[in-house]
């Protein structure tokens, strides 16, 4: 929040509204985003025209990235229940649309 200076926390935000009636609850989600520095991609990797990328970090998992892609707002963080929602680009489950200590491929096919 660039007005507070507040780190985005999606479980913060659950453990406030605890115990408050559903209409003065002011967020009803759940996110893989839990106050970390780097909560979005942060990652290193190494590239190549022939045979792919190879990366590894923190970024969205191999699901996210299939279910972004045939999402028709293009996984539009305002917008988009479906590619943005953890739920949906998680398989289920928030926490797992980004993971840590993830090692992914990206093949080159033509």
């Amino acid at each position: 929040n660039p007005q507070s200076g507040n780190i985005s926390d999606a479980l913060k935000s659950q453990v406030l509204n605890n115990g408050r009636p559903a209409a003065t609850q002011t967020t009803n989600v759940d996110s893989s985003i839990a106050g970390q520095y780097f909560a979005g991609a942060a990652y290193a990797g190494f590239s190549s025209p022939s045979y792919g990328t190879l990366t590894f970090g923190r970024h969205v998992t191999p699901l996210a990235d299939g279910v972004g892609k045939y999402d028709p707002l293009g996984a539009a963080n305002a917008f988009s229940l479906i590619g943005f929602s953890g739920t949906t680009a998680g398989g289920g489950v928030t926490e797992d649309r980004r993971l840590d200590q993830l090692l992914k491929y990206s093949g080159k096919f033509d």
